[in-house]
């Protein structure tokens, strides 16, 4: 009878507990507790950025951007567009009126789009980045982003 009675007691708090947490908070835990591959993609978006510009500085080519993003093996380019550079406002930084176009400046003129990584920690984080280059496929900024889901 004791042990009938230990197991339904472990039954009932394993019903109360998986409905005070969901699947996703429970996998998030898990995903915490695991080893992060590349450290740079937890970081702040300005320790990013800053690390990234020690890699590829201002000024430097378009060629010698591309030659380091290839070196490191995790890192996948998903966009480069040669048409024009990219607005904050397209990577989720708001401006005071979102409707006003004059008020979205694009940066650059062309622009290489990189998924660094991305990690588990509350949420799922996907963490990238925009290289913008001028005219004469120069390097003029960077910047770092992170969505979470």
């Amino acid at each position: 009878m004791k042990k009938f009675l230990l197991v339904l007691s472990i039954v009932i708090i394993c019903i109360i507990l998986g409905g005070y947490f969901s699947r996703a908070s429970i996998l998030a835990w898990l995903y915490r507790t695991r080893s992060v591959s590349d450290p740079l993609v937890i970081e702040s978006e300005e320790t990013i950025k800053e690390t990234l510009l020690a890699l590829t500085p201002v000024g430097m080519n378009k060629e010698g951007v591309l030659h380091v993003i290839d070196s490191q093996e995790k890192w996948a380019i998903m966009r480069v567009n040669y048409d024009r550079g990219f607005a904050l406002v397209d990577i989720g930084i708001p401006f005071p009126d979102e409707y006003a176009s004059d008020m979205h400046p694009v940066i650059g003129e062309k622009f290489i789009r990189v998924k660094i990584g991305d990690y588990v920690e509350r949420f799922h984080t996907t963490v990238s980045v925009y290289w913008a280059f001028d005219s004469n496929e120069r390097l003029i900024d960077l910047y770092a982003r992170k969505d979470y889901k």
